[in-house]
């Protein structure tokens, strides 16, 4: 009787400490569990330890009234299950395992870094810079304009005569508004403009009894590329203008009407812009051809001036090389 009491007392325990399989959804596999509390981390707490020193005392309790050779197996056999159980870590981070109704059940666990984008929310993008600025500039300075195959002709007999002009000194103002690009991401540190030029130039003497004046207002559109130095203050910059002009002429208190004409120049400076504000200032040449200063009519309609005749690829331009000083503004 105490034999058949102690088999089936063995064959009991050994069905407890029977290890189960279970699927393994981490490695694809089976694993082998046992119904004790278990942990995903390195270190076990001690409400842990204490759970598992509390069961193997009641265990060894109950085995009090067995046969001694069956307590030692049954208690080396529960050892090495525990010893195994506490130092086995988790085969992954991203599985969890929790005990259910005794039986330890394993579970994955989400990586919040895995979730795709689209359950996140798009982080705002941050303003782009527009690729350039609508800019204003005015500038002023001193020209000298100066023609050397200028004639008058005369209506009544057809005689021409030379006529020759060189002013050493002429005030010239400048007015100009466009745009200009400017985008380092796609140009680097290339800038590009084009805008609306208007311009005065104003020359004479004047005596007692007499005044001789010349005024002339150029209009026309013109262009220039630039190069961003210097932390992108200092802007060296070369550019094309062009477009029609008006002249009249006064000459010895006597005024000879307007005559339309064109204009064309190369130019070129440099700009820097103050740090910190919208505002920039520069310097500028500029070399003018003005043509087609022709028909200006003589008192009495006996004359006429012609200050730029057959101007073309041979000359007979009026040249005005200038120099402003500018100060511009980007909005």
């Amino acid at each position: 009787m105490f034999v058949s009491s102690e088999a089936q007392t063995s064959g009991a325990v050994t069905s407890i400490l029977r290890p189960k399989r279970y699927p393994d959804t981490c490695s694809g596999g089976f694993r082998r569990e046992v119904s004790l509390p278990t942990s995903t981390s390195n270190s076990w707490s001690a409400d842990t330890l204490s759970l598992a020193t509390h069961n193997l005392s009641l265990f060894a309790t109950s085995l009090e009234s067995f046969h001694p050779d069956s307590i030692h197996r049954c208690i080396l056999t529960f050892t090495v299950f525990l010893i195994s159980t506490l130092l086995s870590t988790p085969q992954t981070l991203l599985c969890q395992e929790q005990e259910e109704d005794g039986v330890a059940v394993q579970q994955q666990v989400i990586d919040h870094a895995l979730l795709p984008s689209l359950f996140s929310k798009n982080p705002s993008k941050p303003p782009q810079e527009p690729p350039g600025n609508w800019f204003l500039t005015f500038g002023a300075g001193s020209a000298f304009p100066e023609f050397d195959r200028g004639e008058i002709v005369n209506n009544l007999t057809g005689a021409v005569t030379p006529m020759k002009f060189n002013a050493d000194f002429a005030f010239t103002s400048l007015f100009s508004a466009g745009f200009r690009w400017f985008d380092l991401r796609r140009w680097g540190h290339w800038s590009f403009d084009v805008g609306f030029l208007g311009a005065y130039l104003g020359t004479g003497t004047s005596a007692l009894l007499q005044r001789d004046q010349t005024n002339l207002g150029f209009l026309g559109l013109g262009g220039s590329v630039g190069y961003r130095i210097g932390q992108d203050r200092f802007e060296p910059f070369v550019g094309f203008a062009g477009g029609g002009a008006i002249v009249n002429v006064e000459s010895t208190s006597v005024n000879l009407g307007e005559v339309w004409g064109y204009w064309f120049a190369p130019r070129g400076g440099i700009r820097y812009y103050l740090p910190g504000t919208r505002w920039s200032i520069g310097i500028e040449g500029i070399f003018r051809f003005v043509g087609a200063l022709n028909g200006f009519k003589g008192p009495s309609a006996e004359s006429t001036f012609n200050e730029t005749p057959h101007a073309g690829l041979e000359g007979h331009w009026l040249y005005v090389p200038l120099v402003l000083f500018e100060i511009g503004y980007r909005f």
